[in-house]
């Protein structure tokens, strides 16, 4: 696609305020929150790349898509469009340059699938006809992804090689597969107990041997930068007191005890030394917060807005409103 916006603060386009600035994003003035800024007027599952100087996040409304916007020029670039529908599931390679992602169409219309592109829009690949959830495979050479359609025989994790474009199954039951940052294993959701949504969080080797479940129930999770732990979120309602029960909790990516983090939290992303989280109160979204990787040392980052992803340094945090995108500097 390569379309370009460039997004200069504070600029009038169409009407609306793009890169507008408010402290806590609420309309909170407190000093001790900080300033975030409007990145996009739409979208949202914001995902930092690697180095943290661009982010990927998903269109909605009439820009769908994948959009990439750059942290040092400030040009968005629209990466796909609504030919090619995608299930909110893109990775950044490891060097930063390419985005793989589900594709969301019919296999008739070659829009399902596995899917690469440049993140400038160009060098579009259809690796594989089915797949969802791709991670890249840490020196780049390939990806590992999940497939979910059990009736076809097709559920597991997968492993495509882009060389030879070869497929190897190395489970029979996963989604979300995600490496841990030195490469060294993989973390996948599997399904507990088929009439319900709750998943088994479970570690296994590349190679798709030794996997283990280190905790009975995750909805969404992140690894440690020094791989030895992942950091999830846990969630329950209880239909008789109508009580919803959220939690963040770390384990060790060996197993062991789940060392609960975090109450009325979800969805975390992990830096190297910090926990982006979302906070609720009761069923309500309480805004985005900050903690420590073993709890504690809590602080606000904004009053309102979900889907946080921090950078791997742990510089800035975007996350999604009702009205777009936003980020923080912290």
């Amino acid at each position: 696609m390569g379309i370009k916006r460039i997004l200069l603060p504070p600029v009038v386009a169409a009407g609306m305020i793009l890169l507008a600035s408010c402290g806590g994003g609420g309309g909170t003035t407190d000093p001790g929150i900080p300033v975030s800024e409007q990145i996009a007027d739409f979208g949202n599952r914001p995902r930092w790349s690697p180095d943290g100087q661009r982010l990927a996040f998903a269109g909605t409304g009439a820009d769908l898509g994948l959009w990439v916007w750059n942290r040092g020029t400030l040009a968005l670039t629209r990466v796909t469009d609504e030919d090619h529908p995608h299930l909110y599931d893109y990775r950044w390679s490891p060097d930063g340059q390419k985005l793989a992602f589900g594709g969301a169409g019919a296999p008739i219309e070659n829009t399902s699938g596995i899917f690469t592109v440049n993140a400038d829009g160009s060098g579009l690949v259809r690796w594989h006809a089915t797949g969802q959830d791709p991670d890249w495979d840490p020196d780049g050479s390939g990806l590992v992804f999940a497939e979910n359609d059990a009736a076809a025989g097709l559920a597991g994790v997968f492993r495509l090689t882009f060389a030879d474009t070869s497929v190897t199954r190395l489970t029979f039951t996963g989604l979300a597969p995600r490496y841990s940052p030195d490469g060294s294993r993989v973390a996948f959701r599997e399904l507990a107990v088929s009439d319900t949504l709750a998943y088994r969080l479970k570690v296994m080797d590349p190679a798709g041997a030794a996997a283990s479940t280190v905790a009975d129930t995750c909805v969404t999770f992140d690894w440690t930068q020094d791989s030895d732990a992942l950091i999830f979120s846990y969630g329950s309602y209880n239909p008789y007191t109508y009580v919803l029960d959220t939690r963040v909790s770390r384990v060790s990516a060996v197993g062991g005890p789940v060392i609960k983090l975090l109450s009325s939290a979800m969805d975390p992303s992990v830096s190297a030394d910090r926990v982006l989280y979302v906070a609720l109160y009761g069923d309500l979204i309480d805004g985005i917060y900050s903690a420590g990787l073993f709890g504690g040392d809590i602080a606000i980052i904004s009053d309102t807005g979900y889907q946080p992803a921090v950078t791997p340094d742990g510089s800035a945090v975007a996350y999604t409103r009702n009205n777009g995108i936003w980020m923080a500097n912290l």
